[in-house]
C-alpha cells in the first residue's frame, strides 16, 4: 500500500508556511513605512529649520537697503515756516539752548544706511515744560509726524539702525554726544524728507524714550549757499 502524507500534517504545514509568508510581508511593510515616516519627519524638520534660518537671514539683511533716491519722494510746494520749519509740541520745551549752525554735517539713516548730509543744522533735546503733567513720548512723536506731513514731508525710515552701520561711521560722527544727539543704540529713529522743487531739501529725524526726545533738522545747502547773508 502506497503511503500518503498525513493530510492533517500537510494542512498544518501549509498553514504555518502561509502565516509565515503573510507575517514576512507585514513586517516588511512596517519597516518600509517606518523608513518613509522617518524620512518625512526629517524632511519636515529640515524644512522648519530652513524656514527659521531664512527668517533670521531676512531679519539681518533687512537693513541697510539700497541707496536713497530723493526723486522717489513727491515734491512739496507747501509754504513753510522759517528754519527749522517745525514748531515744538505744546506743553514741551527745549531742554537747553538748541544747536544751530549755518553749515554742518549730520548722518541720517536713509534706507538704513548712515548717510552724511551737509547744510544748515538744528538740534535739540525736548522735555516736558511742566513736570506735573509729565512727559509723553506718543504726543512728541505724533505731533512731529503730523506737522512734517502737513508740510509735505514723507517718512522714509522708522526703525533702529543696524549696529554695523553705527560702527562704520562712529569715527566720523564727531558730533555724537552733543546737544540733540539721537540715541541710535537704544531707540528707533523716524526720518522724514521734505522734497523741494527749487532745492534745499529738508531732512528731519527724531527719537525719544520714557523721559525725553531729540530732534535734528537739516536743510541741504552748499557751503557757499550757507554762508550767504
Amino acid at each position: 500500500m502506497v503511503g500518503f502524507p498525513n493530510p492533517i500534517i500537510l494542512t498544518s504545514n501549509h498553514y504555518i508556511l502561509k502565516n509565515s509568508f503573510i507575517f514576512s510581508i507585514i513586517l516588511s511593510t512596517v519597516i518600509i513605512a517606518g523608513c518613509h515616516t522617518g524620512t518625512s519627519g526629517n524632511q519636515q524638520q529640515d524644512s522648519a529649520t530652513t524656514a527659521s534660518a531664512n527668517r533670521d537671514t531676512a531679519a539681518v539683511s533687512a537693513t541697510p537697503k539700497d541707496s536713497f533716491d530723493i526723486t522717489s519722494v513727491p515734491i512739496s510746494d507747501k509754504v513753510l515756516d522759517s528754519f527749522p520749519f517745525v514748531k515744538i509740541p505744546p506743553g514741551m520745551k527745549y531742554q537747553n539752548s538748541p544747536v544751530q549752525k549755518k553749515y554742518d554735517m549730520i548722518f541720517f539713516p536713509l534706507n538704513g544706511v548712515m548717510t552724511p548730509l551737509y547744510g544748515s543744522v538744528f538740534k535739540s533735546y525736548i522735555v516736558s515744560a511742566n513736570d506735573d503733567n509729565g512727559w509723553s513720548l506718543p504726543l512728541f512723536q505724533q505731533y512731529y509726524a503730523d506737522s512734517i506731513k502737513a508740510a509735505g514731508g514723507v517718512q522714509v525710515f522708522n526703525a533702529k539702525v543696524a549696529q554695523t552701520e553705527l560702527d562704520r561711521v562712529k569715527e566720523k560722527a564727531t558730533y555724537w554726544g552733543e546737544e540733540g544727539s539721537i540715541d541710535y543704540w537704544n531707540d528707533p529713529v523716524e526720518v522724514y524728507v521734505i522734497h523741494r522743487a527749487t532745492g534745499g531739501n529738508i531732512f528731519i529725524q527724531f527719537s525719544g524714550n520714557s523721559a525725553s526726545g531729540a530732534i535734528q533738522v537739516l536743510q541741504v545747502k552748499t557751503a557757499a549757499e550757507a554762508m550767504q547773508p
